[in-house]
C-alpha cells in the first residue's frame, strides 16, 4: 500500500486530504522501518520511494512514527462521491509482522447505500475493486530486480 500512495496517481486522486494521509502512511511505515533496522529490502524500498516521490523524499527525513490503529479514511469515488471508511487494526501478539485490517463503510454516513448502489452488477465500480484492480497494481508495484 505505501508504494502505491505515494507513486500511482489514481489512487492519489480518490484520496482527500492527501498530503496529510500520505504523511499518516509514512508514519506508519516507519514504525515497521524500525523494526527491521538495516533491513537491506527495507533499505531498498525507502530508497525506491524516494526517487520516485518528491513527497515521500521530503517527509522521510522528519522521523514522524504512528502506531498501527483505528481511524478513518475519506475518498472521492469518480461514480459516488465522497465515501466515508471506517478502519480497524488488529495485530497477532505472537508475530508483530501480521496484523488483520478491517474496513468498513461508515454508518453514519450514506456511504454504505452509495457502495450497495455502485457495486450491484458493476463490481469495477466499488471503492476497493478501484483501488486494488490488477492492472492499477502492475503498473505500480515496486520491481525486485
Amino acid at each position: 500500500m505505501l508504494w502505491l500512495v505515494f507513486t500511482n496517481s489514481t489512487l492519489r486522486s480518490l484520496i482527500v486530504d492527501w498530503r496529510s494521509r500520505g504523511q499518516d502512511v509514512l508514519a506508519r511505515f516507519r514504525a515497521d522501518f524500525g523494526r527491521h533496522a538495516g533491513d537491506a529490502h527495507f533499505v531498498q524500498l525507502v530508497e525506491r520511494l524516494k526517487s520516485v516521490s518528491p513527497e515521500f523524499a521530503e517527509w522521510w527525513p522528519r522521523h514522524d512514527i504512528l502506531p498501527m490503529t483505528e481511524g478513518r479514511k475519506d475518498y472521492d469515488h469518480p461514480l459516488a462521491g465522497r465515501m466515508i471508511v471506517e478502519h480497524t487494526t488488529f495485530s497477532v501478539s505472537d508475530n508483530p509482522e501480521l496484523r488483520l485490517v478491517v474496513f468498513l463503510a461508515a454508518a453514519a454516513s450514506n456511504s454504505i447505500a452509495k457502495m450497495k448502489k455502485n457495486c450491484r452488477g458493476v463490481p469495477e465500480r466499488c471503492l476497493l475493486n478501484i483501488l486494488w484492480r490488477s492492472p492499477l497494481r502492475e503498473r505500480t508495484l515496486p520491481s525486485s530486480r
